[in-house]
């Protein structure tokens, strides 16, 4: 039995080597909401943070209902036993792509490396997931749809299709492409156990041979954990909620004036000025709104990965997928031929004569009679045969 367990949103990973989750892999989902009412100086950094709520989608097949995500309340914590499998490791793509918080402070700002450390404010943790199994990896890095809403602002074009972005750290000389999804997997577990503050978790899940629907393949089990913040109308090219997995393990805020400061602000200037000032006003400390923790943004000077074309624009190969523009150049002989049966074969549609409407039956009390076609006379009754027309003479002439 497959198993993935699929990680989206703000959320803060670590393996323990002690205590009563070592050898797993131990998620904490975020809610910056609380430090709002916290009394300590670094709660003030933020006067508005928006606030986060977690969902969890169990699917192995059984029924269509399991499709509908669970939400979880604060302090639902789930424990994912998986019975078969590798231990828990980390595949090179975790380590090249999900930001590591004190590599990030060692590349910081005078300032930012001097921010002294405390312990872990645990009000920030909303609900901790826990997986014992499997391989830990990046499925997706964060990408950028420029051809909808594009960087220097205004309306989209169209010309771009959503593509992988690099990130600057304000605060610090950190930069990469950053996960945007977290992937556990199992290809040979026995069984898959959840326990939870939420009763209705519990138990155990076991792919189906045969689904009920078509959103899992057979024999697999897929656990979807995501923690996000309401959507708004426009996305945006920074992350200032990224701030609060610093303060969740301690790091207290500073002063994040620097190059990567002002290039943050020339970015969000261009694309929404706006919302740039909302969220900083909102979002970070200060008389200058200046003071928090790193958090990062869309590199401007290279902010999109660059994306081949089709070698044959006009002729994509047939996709399995359903996403086909197929055309044929009119100039070449095969394009000529096609292009003339698809012209004798709209000719053909346009000139047929239309459907003659469909019979009506006639009803009489509860039976129903055979209908007649509109406009054409009744059949007319077939002629007896020969050796029943001379029985019926016979009986006439002993008359």
């Amino acid at each position: 039995m497959a198993v993935r367990i699929v990680f989206r949103g703000l959320m803060l990973f670590h393996f323990p080597d002690t205590g009563p989750n070592a050898g797993r892999l131990v998620a904490w989902l975020i809610d910056p909401a609380a430090a709002a009412a916290r009394p300590e100086p670094r709660a003030r950094a933020a006067r508005n943070p928006r606030d986060h709520s977690a969902e969890i989608q169990v699917v192995h097949g059984a029924a269509r209902r399991e499709l509908i995500h669970t939400a979880l309340r604060p302090g639902d914590n789930v424990d994912i036993a998986i019975t078969g499998g590798q231990p828990i490791a980390r595949g090179q793509s975790f380590g090249d792509h999900v930001a590591n918080l004190e590599r990030i402070i060692q590349r910081g700002t005078p300032a930012v490396q001097g921010a002294a450390r405390g312990n872990p404010n645990r009000q920030l943790v909303r609900n901790v997931v826990t997986v014992d199994r499997g391989l830990v990896r990046v499925k997706d890095v964060m990408a950028w749809d420029e051809g909808a809403f594009p960087l220097g602002g205004g309306s989209g074009t169209g010309n771009q299709p959503s593509s992988p972005v690099r990130l600057n750290f304000v605060g610090s000389e950190f930069q990469g492409h950053m996960a945007s999804e977290v992937i556990v997997e199992v290809d040979d577990a026995v069984r898959v156990q959840l326990m939870s503050g939420n009763g209705a978790l519990n138990g155990p899940r076991n792919g189906s041979a045969q689904p009920r629907h078509r959103h899992v393949p057979p024999n697999t089990v897929e656990i979807l954990v995501i923690n996000y913040e309401p959507p708004a109308v426009r996305p945006t090219p920074w992350g200032l909620d990224f701030q609060w997995l610093f303060d969740a393990v301690g790091y207290t805020p500073a002063s994040l004036v620097g190059a990567r400061f002002n290039a943050w602000i020339a970015l969000g200037t261009q694309y929404d000025p706006g919302l740039l000032a909302t969220e900083r006003a909102d979002m970070l400390g200060g008389p200058q709104n200046d003071v928090g923790w790193p958090f990062p943004y869309i590199d401007p000077a290279r902010p999109l990965t660059a994306l081949t074309p089709l070698a044959s624009p006009r002729n994509p190969p047939v996709c399995p997928f359903a996403f086909t523009d197929l055309s044929v150049d009119q100039s070449t002989a095969i394009g000529q031929t096609l292009a003339a049966e698809s012209d004798a074969a709209s000719v053909k549609m346009a000139t047929k004569a239309p459907a003659k409407p469909a019979a009506k039956p006639e009803t009489v009390g509860r039976k129903t009679v055979k209908a007649t076609r509109p406009g054409k006379a009744p059949a007319k009754k077939a002629k007896a045969p020969a050796k029943k027309k001379a029985k019926q003479a016979k009986r006439a002439k002993k008359r």
